[in-house]
C-alpha cells in the first residue's frame, strides 16, 4: 500500500468493563500512515469523510538503522538508453540512470578514490535535470555548483560541478587546479554521444579531463554511436591508457568503414558492456511512426538526377574559376606561413609546423581530395590552424589564410562543400517548405488528442511553416536561433497554455534534455540526418508521464518510382539505422520498416484544405 506502520507497546495498569475491574494487561496501539488514505477505501460515503492532505508525505521514508556485513560478490551496473533513464530492478526497485551516476559517484567510487564530482551535461539539462536531482536524489544536498553561474568554477568547498557542453574549457581549468591540489575527482558525461567527434576542441578537452590522475568516468547514453564504429575512439582514449597514437591509428584502419566483419567484432565487445531493457517495461504507450506522402504540382527541381545535374554544372564551373587562380590563392597562403614561421619562438610548435608543412605537401599532392589519409591530415592541419597558426596572423593576414587555405589543401573538397551547401541544401530547405503548405498540416495538428512539435533540419522551412500557421489562426512558439537560448521557457509556456499549439523547432534545438510528454504529435517536415536525432526527438514526447500513443509524421515528397532528395534522407536514416544495428544490436537501431503505417496525401484536398 505504500503506508508506513509504527507498532508500539503501551500498559494500562487497570480498566474496566461493564463496571467490573480487571487486572491490567499490556495493550497494542497499531499506527498506519498512508500518503492518501483515500486510496483505501472504495464506498463513496467513506471516501467522502476523507480529505487527501497528504499530512504525513514528508515523514513517510524508509530510514537506514544498521549496515552488516554478509559477503563480496560480483556487481554490475546498469544504464538503459529510453528517454526516461527508468527501469526496474530486482524486488521491483525503480532506478533512474541520473540516480545511477550520482549513486556510484557518491558511494561506488571511494573518495580516496575521487572526492570530487564532475558532471558533464548538455545545457538544458544542467539545472532542469542535473542540480535538480542532487536537491532531490540526496537527502541531505551536497554542496554543489553548475555552470549557469558565470566565471571559473570555484576550486574550494564543493563537492559537485555541474558543466554544459560549451564550458568544458571551464571543467578543464577546474580539473587542472583540482590535480595541482592532489583532489582526484569522477567524470560523469551524459549524453555521451556529442562528444563522438575525433577532432573537436570540446571532446578533446572532455578526454583530457579524464586522463588526469587517470580518474574514473561514466560515459552515459542511450545512443552511443551514431553511424560509424570509430566514433568510440575518444571514449577509448579517456579510458585506457595503453590506447596511444599507434593502437589508434590501427583502431581507425579496421573499424573507419562499414565493413560487415569488422563491425561484428566490435559489436561483439560492445555487447560486452551494453545492457537495454525495452521501453514496454516502465511505458505502456508507443509510437506510431506514418510515412505522409504528399505529391506537388511541380516536383521537378526536386527529382535526384535533377539536383545532381546542378551540382555537376556548378562544381565544373567552380573548379575551373578557382584552378584559373590558383597561383595567386597560392602565393597568398605561403606569404601567411612566412609571415608565422618568422615568429614561432617555442620549439614544441617548431616541430608541429614542420609536421604541418609536411602535410600541406601532401595534401597539394592528392588530387581527389577524400581519403581515409587526407582526412587525418586535414583533421590535423585543422586543429594546428586553430590553436597556433590563426592567432599568430595579423589580422589582414587571417582575411587571406582564411581565404586561401581551403582551396590550396583541398581544392575540390571545398566545392563540394559549396555545391552541397548552396544547391543540395538549399533544395531540400525549399522542398520541405513546400511539403509543410501542401502535407494538411493544419489538420494534423488539429486532429492531435493532445499538443504537437513540427521539426526541420532548415530554418528556412521553420520560418515558412510558422507563417503560414499563423497566417491559419494557430498561435505558435518557436524554438531555433536565437530562441533556443529560451528553451525552458518556451516549453513551460507550450506546456500550461491551452492556445499554444503547436511548437516548431530544430533538430538540434529541441531533440535532447527537455520533456514534452504533454505533446503526443511529432512532425517531421524532413528527416533528420542520423537514427540517434530521430530517436531522440521521438523521446521529447514518448516517455514517462505521456498519456496518449505518440504518432511521428515522416513527410516525403511521392514521386512515384523516380527518385528525389526528400526520399533520400529516408534512406539516409535507413542507412543509419542498419550501421547501428551491425555494432550496437537490433534493439538499438529504431523502428523497422514494417511498424509504418503508410497515409498519402493528395495534392489537390491538400489544396482545398488550406483554402
Amino acid at each position: 500500500l505504500g503506508g508506513i506502520c509504527k507498532f508500539n507497546p503501551k500498559y494500562a495498569p487497570t480498566y474496566t468493563h461493564n463496571g467490573e475491574k480487571r487486572i491490567g494487561r499490556t495493550s497494542y496501539h497499531l499506527r498506519l500512515r498512508v500518503k492518501t488514505p483515500i486510496t483505501l477505501f472504495r464506498i463513496p460515503r467513506k471516501r467522502d469523510k476523507l480529505k487527501d492532505t497528504n499530512q504525513y508525505s514528508d515523514r513517510l521514508k524508509l530510514r537506514i538503522k544498521s549496515i552488516e556485513y554478509t559477503r563480496d560478490d560480483h556487481a554490475q551496473c546498469i544504464s538503459v538508453s529510453h528517454p526516461e533513464k527508468l527501469y526496474i530492478a530486482g524486488d521491483y526497485i525503480v532506478t533512474h540512470n541520473t540516480a545511477m551516476d550520482i549513486f556510484l559517484a557518491a558511494t561506488i567510487i571511494p573518495r580516496s578514490v575521487a572526492e570530487i564530482k564532475i558532471i558533464i551535461s548538455p545545457k538544458n539539462a544542467v539545472d532542469l535535470v542535473w542540480t535538480k536531482s542532487l536537491k532531490d536524489i540526496i537527502k541531505i544536498t551536497p554542496s554543489f555548483w553548475s555552470s549557469s553561474t558565470k566565471g571559473p568554477a570555484p576550486t574550494t568547498g564543493v563537492e559537485y560541478y555541474v558543466f554544459h557542453f560549451e564550458a568544458l574549457d571551464r571543467a578543464l581549468a577546474l580539473g587542472k587546479s583540482l590535480k595541482q591540489q592532489r583532489k582526484k575527482f569522477f567524470v560523469i558525461i551524459d549524453e555521451s554521444h556529442n562528444f563522438n567527434s575525433l577532432t573537436s576542441q570540446r571532446t578533446k578537452n572532455l578526454v583530457t579531463l579524464c586522463q588526469m590522475y587517470e580518474s574514473y568516468s561514466v560515459w552515459a547514453s542511450g545512443s552511443p554511436i551514431k553511424a560509424s564504429g570509430i566514433e568510440i575512439i575518444p571514449m577509448l582514449r579517456a579510458i585506457d591508457p595503453k590506447f596511444n597514437a599507434n593502437v589508434e591509428l590501427r583502431f581507425k584502419r579496421i573499424f573507419n568503414g562499414d565493413s560487415e566483419y569488422a563491425n561484428e567484432i566490435l559489436n561483439n565487445r560492445i555487447g560486452k558492456i551494453s545492457f537495454k531493457i525495452d521501453k514496454t517495461v516502465v511505458l505502456k504507450e508507443k509510437a506510431f511512426p506514418r510515412k505522409v506522402r504528399v505529391t506537388l504540382p511541380d516536383p521537378s527541381k526536386y527529382l535526384t538526377e535533377n539536383v545532381r545535374e546542378e551540382m555537376k554544372e556548378y562544381i565544373e564551373k567552380r573548379v575551373v574559376e578557382l584552378q584559373g587562380n590558383m597561383k595567386a590563392y597560392d602565393a597568398m597562403f605561403d606569404r601567411c606561413l612566412d609571415y608565422f614561421e618568422a615568429r614561432i619562438r617555442s620549439s614544441d610548435v617548431k616541430d608541429e609546423f614542420k609536421k604541418y608543412k609536411a602535410s600541406i605537401k601532401i595534401l597539394r599532392g592528392i588530387k581527389g581530395g577524400a581519403s581515409r589519409e587526407s582526412a587525418d591530415l586535414l583533421a590535423f592541419c585543422k586543429d594546428f590552424e586553430k590553436r597556433y597558426l590563426m592567432p599568430g596572423l595579423s589580422p589582414e593576414l587571417q582575411r587571406d589564410f582564411k581565404k586561401s587555405r581551403s582551396i590550396v589543401k583541398s581544392l575540390l573538397l571545398k566545392v563540394r562543400g559549396e555545391a552541397l551547401g548552396r544547391i543540395l541544401a538549399k533544395r531540400r530547405a525549399e522542398c520541405s517548405v513546400e511539403l509543410a503548405q501542401h502535407c494538411n498540416l493544419e489538420d494534423i495538428i488539429s486532429s492531435g488528442i493532445s499538443k504537437s512539435l513540427v521539426y526541420s533540419t532548415y530554418t528556412k522551412a521553420l520560418r515558412a511553416t510558422d507563417d503560414y500557421l499563423t497566417a491559419r489562426g494557430f498561435t505558435t512558439r518557436n524554438v531555433y536561433g536565437d530562441t533556443a537560448k529560451q528553451v525552458t521557457q518556451i516549453v513551460n509556456e507550450f506546456r500550461y497554455s491551452d492556445e499554444i499549439n503547436p511548437v516548431i523547432a530544430s533538430y538540434p534545438a529541441l531533440s535532447t534534455a527537455v520533456p514534452v510528454e504533454f505533446a503526443n504529435q511529432i512532425i517531421m517536415l524532413d528527416l533528420p540526418p542520423r537514427q540517434y536525432l530521430y530517436d531522440q526527438t521521438v523521446s521529447r514526447a514518448l516517455r514517462k508521464g505521456q498519456k496518449n500513443p505518440v504518432y511521428v509524421f515522416e513527410v516525403l515528397l511521392d514521386t512515384g518510382d523516380v527518385p528525389n532528395i526528400s526520399t533520400r534522407g529516408d534512406e539516409i536514416v535507413s542507412w543509419s539505422r542498419e550501421q547501428v544495428a551491425a555494432l550496437m544490436g537490433a534493439e538499438f537501431s529504431g523502428p523497422t520498416d514494417d511498424e509504418y503505417e503508410i497515409e498519402r496525401v493528395d495534392v489537390t484536398k491538400a489544396i482545398d484544405s488550406a483554402s
